[in-house]
């Protein structure tokens, strides 16, 4: 056989499309991703359950970023966060968007009989090994800092979590709120100094304590933990109640079926007036069979759905509502375009409802179909029904299927 150059050029994992399982699709273009200086560095060997009892050489770590990119005082928010991260949740490597983990600077080898834990340069040795070393000690304020931080990372995964299912980002100024109120919780039993040391500090330190520390542990897995009764209980049994009130939180797609619904619920009225038909109750039962399973998941208890009802499972549902709604985009789109021309004519300001992000992206995705519902709201609030009756306005039946 003779030898051609027509071998491979790349390296890209390659996923069926055609048919392939959702959870086996890969992206195809690279996420972003954080600033080198706060990509996650593990200590090699190191059992995540004992992260803590090394939280001097989880803080040097990020030492060694110190002026490329790092404060001190960052360094040691960063460290402390991301140890606690790693006790409380037992983050192993299978947990982390592997492009977000650095080159360690620190590992462990267990030295004499009792097998105790010696703290040792990574190998190969990081390029700046020196300066995680060169570094002072903590001073006695530094570690009086530690306790906050810990209740910091705790609470970080599940409300990134919480915020990523509802916003799809890690910490954003809509939901900043969740975040300070940890805070106003921690400090609030805190000794004088920390809360001081805070309130000085907190604007340089919040996106690194709250955005970065977090980031690079895997999504799915923070979002399962803000989709989860039973993390909620362990928050309240850590007493991080501040915390745990955001939990479970509502799936996306449920969000995008309650303001679907809100809509619809706002524009039936018009349409059935102008003699159009508008039925939606697939979208209820779908509704009311997620509330049956939050309620019983609350409960502790299983809720099992009338086998005729096409799933079974709180996963199934979410596939059912996801199918529904966008099997029925367009008919929704139309909708929100009625509704967006009776806010106009009620000349109110904008509510949450018509300022939600769900609305937002259905009108970017279905323009069409938003400017024709709001093309014939016009037309239907310029009319009487006999009018609408001869023909100058379109009379409306929408049904989701």
């Amino acid at each position: 056989m003779t030898e051609t150059n027509a071998g491979n050029v790349t390296t890209i994992a390659v996923s069926n499309l055609r048919n392939g399982a959702l959870d086996s699709i890969l992206p195809a273009i690279a996420r972003g991703t954080i600033p080198a200086e706060y990509t996650w560095r593990p200590i090699t060997s190191l059992p995540p359950a004992v992260s803590m009892e090394f939280v001097a050489a989880y803080i040097r770590t990020y030492f060694a970023m110190v002026g490329a990119g790092l404060t001190r005082v960052q360094a040691i928010a960063l460290g402390a966060v991301r140890a606690a991260m790693s006790a409380y949740y037992r983050l192993t490597v299978a947990d982390f968007e592997l492009d977000e983990v650095g080159l360690a600077v620190y590992a462990v080898v267990r030295t004499g009989a009792d097998g105790d834990m010696t703290v040792v340069s990574a190998a190969p040795a990081h390029p700046r090994f020196g300066e995680a070393q060169g570094e002072d000690d903590l001073t006695d304020a530094e570690r009086a800092l530690i306790p906050m931080y810990v209740a910091f990372g705790i609470s970080a995964l599940p409300l990134n979590g919480a915020v990523l299912e509802e916003a799809g980002h890690h910490y954003i100024p809509s939901h900043f709120a969740y975040f300070v109120a940890v805070e106003r919780q921690v400090l609030n039993s805190s000794v004088v100094a920390v809360r001081e040391f805070w309130n000085a500090n907190s604007e340089n330190l919040r996106d690194v304590v709250w955005h970065k520390a977090g980031h690079p542990v895997s999504m799915a897995l923070k979002r399962s933990f803000a989709l989860s009764h039973a993390m909620k209980e362990r928050l309240v049994a850590a007493k991080l109640g501040s915390a745990a009130v955001r939990l479970p939180v509502v799936p996306s797609v449920v969000h995008n079926l309650r303001s679907a619904l809100a809509v619809l619920g706002q524009v039936v009225s018009l349409v059935v007036s102008n003699g159009g038909a508008l039925n939606y109750r697939l979208l209820q039962v779908a509704e009311d069979a997620y509330n049956q399973f939050a309620a019983a998941a609350a409960r502790g208890i299983a809720y099992v759905p009338d086998a005729d009802m096409g799933f079974t499972t709180l996963p199934e549902l979410m596939v059912h509502i996801h199918q529904v709604l966008d099997r029925n985009a367009d008919h929704i789109a139309f909708c929100v375009g009625i509704f967006q021309v009776m806010v106009e004519r009620s000349g109110a300001q904008a509510n949450s409802l018509s300022r939600s992000y769900t609305l937002r992206k259905i009108r970017e995705a279905h323009l069409g179909a938003v400017d024709a519902g709001m093309t014939w709201a016009r037309a239907a609030n310029s009319r009487i029904i006999s009018a609408a009756a001869r023909g100058e306005v379109a009379v409306q039946t929408l049904e989701l299927l």
